[in-house]
């Protein structure tokens, strides 16, 4: 069993209307982040393609 701890800041902000990946790489960019940290259900990351093109996008 893992054990962790996730901190996290008050959401700052929500977007839609547009493909998740165009709005998380546009956010990496606005931030000018090095890195990213996806925190995704398992059912998202292998039953769906999303998490891969935010991958491929970033």
């Amino acid at each position: 069993m893992y054990q962790g701890k996730v901190v996290t800041n008050a959401m700052e902000q929500v977007v839609y209307g547009i493909a998740a990946a165009e709005a998380v790489n546009a956010e990496a960019e606005r931030l000018d982040a090095q890195r990213v940290f996806l925190m995704v259900s398992a059912a998202l990351d292998q039953q769906t393609d999303e998490i891969a093109r935010i991958r491929d996008r970033l």
